[in-house]
């Protein structure tokens, strides 16, 4: 067989798979918008009408005067909801300007205001999928997606100009990079992408701060295994551990650096005023108070997130999470050191929050994408190992050598 032969008879199925493959990214793409557009004003958050609507519109107001420093406006540091916050609001001038707009009512200037941070979550979803297609199956990172794509907590919170959801978003898009880059494919396309996701991580909410000793273990692991994607690639010790992680680091900081413009004149003024606020307010309990199992708890302790999540996870995501114990033999090695990465994420970042005595629900949102993707390929494992079943018992009339031979 030529290699012309040979190389048709492998596009063949790709092009015969291609429609489906564009008709899943529609699918997810709407499962994505929808819920996160539709009746996008018919409400109006504590914290937006309090604090992000005009951080916004000081932000904004900084950059047309150059007034660079000024820009460093919250503790949180929440910059990308203030990038945001401002193309919410010049949009809404332009198309007022050009005439498209001509309901002034304050649902609709809210509805785009909000529009934009919408649509990034709805992009960053599509871009995560296209990420999963390289690192899953393709039905279980299809599910992954949807999961992601449709979580209530989520979608809750991707619907406002707030800061938990973004934060989440982009540590998500930073550790899918980062497990293709290190157990897939060590090529620059997926280190920049997960260093530039984890700059705008940082930008978002201090939560992003577990990205950098999570890479490095992931790193570190990634060099002590023994992958064949890494057998047969004959690259130095230094290359495969130091330098990649140096390059993601540099990456991160230059995208930090990049879209905080107060970093470019007061750089100390800046980083001292997120310090502050992580110890006036991370550091103290909540100045209304808290509420934990059925009674006043102005401090919950380590039980809150816990018990947090189980309330606040989709019944679909927990049970797909239960299911991922008799599952995870199933799934190839490199699938298996994808969602150990994950996992490892996720504990990282509840352990962190659980430190701080001021705890909320929505702190921990930042990992349900996470636990959604995990939780698909539980479910989706559990129906291969269904159907791995039923495929032994139709083989039992072969012989006992055969059945054994399927066992893991």
């Amino acid at each position: 067989m030529s290699a012309q032969q040979a190389a048709a008879e492998q596009a063949l199925p790709r092009a015969r798979s291609a429609p489906w493959v564009v008709l899943s990214y529609l699918a997810i793409g709407l499962a994505a918008a929808l819920p996160r557009v539709l009746n996008l004003g018919v409400f109006l958050s504590g914290d937006e009408s309090q604090f992000w609507i005009h951080r916004s519109a000081v932000f904004l107001q900084a950059l047309r005067t150059r007034d660079w420093a000024a820009t460093a406006i919250s503790t949180h540091p929440g910059v990308t909801t203030m990038w945001l916050g401002s193309a919410g609001m010049l949009l809404r001038r332009a198309l007022t300007d050009w005439g498209w707009l001509q309901d002034q009512s304050f649902p609709t200037l809210l509805a785009v205001l909000r529009m934009p941070t919408a649509l990034v979550h709805v992009a960053a979803i599509l871009l995560g999928y296209a990420l999963l297609r390289r690192m899953l199956a393709p039905a279980a990172a299809a599910l992954a997606a949807l999961l992601w794509a449709l979580d209530p907590f989520v979608v809750a919170f991707s619907r406002v100009l707030h800061v938990d959801a973004l934060a989440g978003t982009f540590m998500t898009l930073s550790a899918l990079a980062a497990c293709l880059y290190w157990h897939h494919q060590r090529r620059a396309r997926w280190l920049i992408l997960s260093g530039v996701a984890a700059g705008l991580a940082l930008l978002s909410k201090s939560p992003g701060l577990a990205l950098i000793p999570w890479v490095g273990l992931v790193a570190l692991l990634a060099q002590r295994s023994n992958v064949r994607t890494f057998e047969r690639s004959n690259v130095s010790g230094a290359w495969s551990f130091v330098v990649p992680l140096l390059a993601w680091g540099a990456v991160a900081a230059i995208t930090v650096f990049a879209l905080w413009p107060a970093l470019w004149v007061s750089p100390l003024d800046a980083f001292r005023q997120i310090q502050i606020g992580v110890e006036a307010e991370g550091a103290q309990p909540h100045m209304m108070g808290n509420f934990f199992l059925g009674r006043q708890d102005d401090s919950p302790g380590a039980l809150f997130y816990p018990v947090a999540l189980a309330l606040r996870l989709t019944p679909w995501t927990l049970l797909g999470l239960l299911l991922l114990a008799p599952a995870w033999w199933r799934r190839r090695a490199l699938e298996r050191r994808d969602l150990a990465a994950l996992a490892c994420l996720a504990l990282i970042v509840v352990a962190a929050l659980t430190l701080f005595p001021k705890k909320f629900n929505r702190y921990v949102e930042p990992i349900f994408p996470a636990l959604d993707i995990m939780a698909a390929v539980g479910l989706v494992g559990i129906l291969d190992f269904g159907f791995w079943i039923l495929d032994l018992s139709a083989m039992s009339a072969i012989s006992p050598e055969t059945i054994l031979a399927e066992f893991p």
